[in-house]
This record gives C-alpha cells, structure tokens and sequence, in this order.
C-alpha cells in the first residue's frame, strides 16, 4: 500500500524541479544530440535510479531495499506502479548492453514517469519526461566492418532504419559499401548479400568502376520477419569479389599489369533502430 503524508507531494515537487533531476534530462539530450547512444543508455539508467531516490526520500510506505538500477526498477514498477508488464519491458532493454536505441528508450522512460504520475496522483512528475524528439537522433552511423581486397579498402555498413513492407511482410534493410584506394579505373566488384539467420544468400551484383579510384553502393535486402531477433537484432554477411589490375615493375623496370582477383567476407551484427512502415 502507498501511503504518503501531508508533506509528500510538496516533497516531490520540490525534489522534481531540483538541479539533479532537470541536469539529468540534460545530460541524456545531449548524449542523444551527439550520437553517443552508448552514454544515453548509461544517463538514462542513473536517471532511473535517482527517480527512485526522489520517490523513495517523498513516501511514507513503501521504502526501496536497494536504489542500484535493478533495485530502482523493480521498486518504482513492481511496487509503486503495479506493472509487472512494464518492469520487463524495461529489465529487457537494459539487458543488451550493445542496445542503445534512443527511440526505445525515451519511450519507456516516459512510460515509467507517467505511470508513476497515475500511481502517486501527482502532476508535478510530467516536468521528468523526456520531450525531444527521439527518431532524429536514431540514424547515426550503422555497425560496420572492413577488409581489404588487393589495395582497397571495403567497408560495409547496416543502416539503422529500416521500412516494414506490411504488402510483403518483409522488411527492406538497406546496406552500404564503400570501396577506397581503386587504381584500376575499369575494376569490377561483385556483391552478395547473406541473411544469417535464414541462411540465405542474394544474387551477385556487379558494378564497375567509373574511373574514379571510390566507389559507394547501396543495396536493399528484404528480411522476412523470423531473421529479425529481440531488440529487432540482424545479422548480415557480404560477400564481396574483386577483379582488376594492379601496376607492377618486371625484373627489367618496365611496367606490367597482371588481372588481381580475390573475394572476401564481412559481417556486420546490427540493431535496426528505427521501423517504418509502408
């Protein structure tokens, strides 16, 4: 049972509208801003924790066991707000350290706050939610991997949005690659796209070089839904062949240009963190 006093809700405005709790709100927006999902992740959970300590210091009954961020979760929506459904929910995003979705976080945080303003009937608690706009900060640079074939360097990135085709049921996850050092202004690439988890593979796509010595790609895979883990977690393997010249001196000093051939793999494990829909 909640039991608060006479004092209780002055407490809590006074502890809401203080110096820790609005640089909290602060710090997570500026962590977002700046593409440091990691450290938003990290805000977020300290964040979580000193609302625990406001409602803990404002309430009569009942009283936190323990205010580390487990403890602070399991106390706000076990026993204040009654929501166990929230509470996992919650526990589930903090338990992939590698998830770092602004999106989802901003959104369970508010829920958290406005649950708590339903449980404790106190109004004062909406000053605590998180107004920016989440899906600007979501893009950001993908995960990525490279390798070299020969003389240049490929390097493959997952987008982080990604389009849910409801008429196909799939979702359309774009890939980008992105070749540099091509000495060979004709060089072919070729380029195969692996669901992990179907294990299933693209056709090949080739592509020649325009006479530049960079080339970028972008290609669309489309995922059914069951390659598409917790915490919408893909993995995506490509497969990329290589095929051009390279200048080389003879024993004589003259030049020659044998044909250099060669297909490498890189694997990219990524977080799709913003869906649309279609």
């Amino acid at each position: 049972m909640i039991i608060k006093n006479a004092a209780t809700d002055e407490s809590l405005d006074i502890l809401v509208k203080g110096a820790k709790a609005l640089n909290g709100l602060a710090r997570m927006e500026e962590h977002a801003s700046n593409g440091a999902f990691a450290k938003f992740k990290s805000a977020l959970g300290q964040h979580i924790c000193y609302v625990g300590a406001i409602v803990n210091t404002a309430l009569v009954s009942p009283k936190a066991s323990a205010l580390d961020l487990d403890g602070a979760l399991r106390y706000l929506l076990l026993f204040i707000c009654r929501s166990p459904e929230l509470y996992g929910r919650i526990n589930y995003y903090f338990a992939d350290a590698d998830y770092c979705s602004v999106n989802t976080g901003v959104n369970l945080y508010n829920l958290l706050i406005t649950s708590l303003q339903k449980a404790l009937e106190f109004e004062g608690f909406s000053i605590l939610l998180l107004r920016f706009n989440p899906d600007k900060f979501v893009q950001g640079d993908g995960p990525k991997d490279e390798a070299k074939i020969g003389n240049c360097l490929v390097t493959m990135e997952v987008l982080p949005r990604a389009v849910f085709n409801t008429k196909k049921n799939v979702y359309e996850v774009k890939v980008h690659f992105d070749i540099k050092n091509i000495e060979d202004p004709e060089a072919w690439f070729g380029f195969v796209l692996v669901d992990v988890a179907a294990q299933t593979k693209s056709h090949v796509v080739g592509a020649r070089n325009q006479g530049g010595d960079r080339m970028e790609k972008t290609y669309t895979m489309e995922v059914p839904p069951t390659s598409i883990a917790g915490h919408n977690h893909f993995e995506v393997v490509g497969i990329v062949q290589g095929r051009f010249r390279l200048s080389k001196l003879d024993k004589s000093g003259s030049t020659k240009l044998p044909t250099y051939s060669n297909e490498i793999q890189l694997r990219v494990d990524s977080y799709l963190t913003q869906i649309v829909k279609k």
